[in-house]
């Protein structure tokens, strides 16, 4: 619950600097959160880490030329 609290107003501010934001966030939602972090609630699965991997592989790829 922290996440979504902390990512609005930080999102706000990077957006109104004219920044890009890469939601990784969002990335782990769309397979679902309880799939990819375990209890602790801060670490990844092995599954989550791939998912942010690709996530941000397909961000670099969408900036470069």
């Amino acid at each position: 619950t922290d996440i979504p609290a902390y990512n609005g107003p930080t999102r706000a501010l990077v957006e109104s600097l004219g920044l890009g934001v890469n939601d990784l966030y969002a990335a782990v939602e769309s397979v679902g959160v309880d799939q990819v972090i375990p209890a602790d609630g801060v670490h990844f699965q092995p599954e989550g880490y791939e998912v942010l991997g690709k996530a941000v592989a397909q961000r670099i790829r969408a900036e470069l030329p």
